[in-house]
This record gives C-alpha cells, sequence and structure tokens, in this order.
C-alpha cells in the first residue's frame, strides 16, 4: 500500500518495467509519494509512465550519487518502498536505515544467467566484425564471460569494452579484459562514446 510511504525509490529501468504492473493495477503512484531513481535512465523509464516529478543524480548513475543529493540527507521517519532486483549492492538501503528511514523492500526482479547459442556471435567476432562490447553492470559482464567462455575469451579480453561505471571497469580488468572505457553515465553516454569510437575508424 503505497499511500503508506513517504517515498518510492527505484534503483533501476528494470525495477520500474517490473514493478510497473503491480503498481499500475493499484492506480499508479499516490500524488503525494516522493519518487527517486538512481539516474537518468531509470528517471526516463519513469518519465514513459508518466512520473515526471523524480529526483535522480544527473552525472553519475549510482547509489553513492543518489545518496548524495540534500533531499535523502535526513531521513529521519521517512517511509521508504525500495523497488529493487534480488542480491545486489547493500549500501543504498543500508545508508537510507543509517540515516532514520523506515525501509520496505519490494523486489521485483532475479538476475538469472543468459543461455544463448553463441556459434554466430563468435564467428562474427572472429571475422573482425564485432569492434566493441558494452556492459552495464558488474552481473551483465559475467553472464557474457560464463556464456562465451572458454572460446569467446580471449576474444574478449581484446575487443575493447565501454562501461558507464569506473566499478564495472575495475572488475573488467580483474577479469583480464585490457580495454575498459568508461563512458559518461547511462546509455546516452555509452552510446555517444560508440559513436566517437566509430568517426576515429572512419
Amino acid at each position: 500500500d503505497l499511500d503508506r510511504f513517504d517515498w518510492a525509490i527505484f534503483v533501476s529501468p528494470t525495477a520500474v518495467e517490473r514493478a510497473w504492473p503491480a503498481i499500475a493495477g493499484r492506480g499508479g503512484l499516490p500524488p503525494t509519494l516522493r519518487v527517486a531513481a538512481v539516474g537518468r535512465g531509470t528517471r526516463r523509464e519513469l518519465a514513459e509512465r508518466g512520473v515526471h516529478d523524480v529526483l535522480a543524480p544527473d552525472e553519475q548513475a549510482d547509489s553513492e550519487a543518489l545518496l548524495a543529493l540534500p533531499e535523502l540527507r535526513d531521513m529521519t521517519g521517512q517511509r521508504v518502498a525500495l523497488f529493487r532486483g534480488e542480491g545486489g549492492r547493500p549500501l543504498l538501503a543500508q545508508t537510507l536505515v543509517a540515516r532514520g528511514a523506515q525501509l520496505q523492500h519490494a523486489v521485483c526482479y532475479r538476475r538469472a544467467p543468459a543461455s544463448a547459442d553463441v556459434a554466430p556471435i563468435l564467428r562474427a567476432w572472429r571475422a573482425g566484425r564485432i569492434g566493441a562490447v558494452t556492459a552495464f553492470s558488474r552481473d551483465s559482464l559475467d553472464g557474457l564471460v560464463c556464456l562465451i567462455a572458454p572460446e569467446g575469451r580471449e576474444l574478449l579480453t581484446r575487443t575493447p569494452l565501454f562501461v558507464p561505471h569506473p566499478r564495472i571497469a575495475e572488475h573488467a580488468q580483474a577479469l583480464g579484459i585490457e580495454r575498459a572505457i568508461v563512458t559518461p553515465a547511462g546509455e546516452d553516454g555509452v552510446l555517444q562514446a560508440l559513436m566517437e569510437l566509430s568517426l576515429i575508424h572512419i
């Protein structure tokens, strides 16, 4: 019952997508509810569903950037519904509670390893038709490594990897990926970096 809450915080675009059928089925978000998002991509997903007054960091899309906003510094007595996936980083929840929030987790999706026939991808990669890879989280990068290993592991380590956060780049380097390029935050930042790479090669 979101009428009992002061805040709804969405940690990812997927959280919005997966939670929205249940929210819409209950009449949408209450007009008194304040809404926050971890990044512009999540804010855009909310805007597509008619939610426009959303607190979100403009630059980095992570828990640290959201928690740095002045609106969330004192959460004493604030009732917060945190829409998130199963697992994930505990920083946002732990910090909100430490600041006095009464937190309710709304777990609305589960991460699972992908399964696909990677043979066509590996053939294209070996033929030089894949010039870059993107990863938007450590989990997605781990999933890719599992999916293509062992045949594609060497190809991945030599291919430019574009990621929107330094944490993902550090994880990539620990996996042996030689060129992990940190882009501006969000899908737009990654797309811009890919376009710049294409211009360089042209």
